[in-house]
C-alpha cells in the first residue's frame, strides 16, 4: 500500500491500520525471541545429558525432539495463532481462497505432528509393502516418507486449485507463507530423514 493510497484514507482508518501493522511486528518479534529462547533451552538440556552441567534442564520436555514437549507445543500453538489470523484476513480479503487452503495445511500439520499420524502410517506402510533397509534408513523411514506423500498430495491439490481462485492482493500475501510452509516441510521431511541417514558418513 503506497504512500498516496494512505494519504487519501480517513484519519481513524491509518491509525487502526498503523496499530495493527505494529501489533503484527511484535507478534513476529516476540515469537522469533521465545523459538531463541526455546533454541538455547534444548541445548542446556542436550550438554547436561552429555556433560552433566545444567541440571536444572534434564527434564526431558526441554527436549526440541520430544514429542509434546516444550517446543513442540510451542509451534502448536503458532500454527493455530497463525491459522486464525489467516482466516480472520480472508474474511476481510476479496478472493482469499488460498488462506483458508493454508489454514487446512496448518491443521494437517497439527494433527500429523500431535498424532504421530506419519509414524503410525508409515510403519503401516512399511510392514504392509515389505519396504527393506538401506541407503541407511530402515524401512520405517521409507514408510514415513511414503505417507507424508499421501498426506502431502491432498493439501498441494487444494492449495493450487484455491491459488486458481483466489485475488492477486491474496496471491503476493500468500507467497511469503508459502514459501514458509515449504521450508516446513523440507526440514520436518526430507532434512529429518538425514539423522538415520548420517549413520553411512559416520
Amino acid at each position: 500500500m503506497n504512500g498516496r493510497c494512505l494519504r487519501s484514507m480517513p484519519a481513524a482508518v491509518r491509525v487502526r491500520l498503523g496499530r495493527g501493522a505494529a501489533w503484527w511486528w511484535a507478534a513476529v518479534i516476540i515469537s522469533v525471541l521465545v523459538l531463541g529462547v526455546l533454541v538455547v533451552i534444548d541445548m542446556m538440556h542436550r550438554l547436561e545429558n552429555t556433560r552433566g552441567i545444567f541440571p536444572a534442564f534434564a527434564n526431558p520436555l526441554f527436549n526440541a525432539d520430544r514429542d509434546r514437549g516444550f517446543a513442540e507445543s510451542f509451534g502448536y500453538l503458532q500454527l493455530v495463532i497463525a491459522g486464525a489470523a489467516l482466516v480472520y484476513t480472508a474474511l476481510h480479503l476479496h478472493r482469499a481462497w488460498i488462506h483458508y487452503a493454508i489454514t487446512a495445511a496448518f491443521l494437517v500439520v497439527i494433527a500429523d505432528d500431535s498424532l504421530e499420524l506419519h509414524e503410525n502410517w508409515g510403519g503401516a506402510l512399511a510392514d504392509g509393502l515389505g519396504f527393506e533397509s538401506g541407503m541407511g534408513l530402515r524401512g520405517q523411514d521409507f514408510g514415513e516418507l511414503l505417507a507424508w506423500g499421501l498426506m502431502g498430495v491432498p493439501v498441494l491439490l487444494a492449495l493450487g486449485i484455491a491459488w486458481i481462485f483466489t485475488g492477486a492482493r491474496a496471491r503476493r500475501q500468500a507467497w511469503v507463507i508459502v514459501a514458509g510452509l515449504a521450508a516446513l516441510v523440507f526440514f520436518a521431511a526430507i532434512l529429518d530423514m538425514l539423522h538415520p541417514a548420517s549413520g553411512l558418513w559416520g
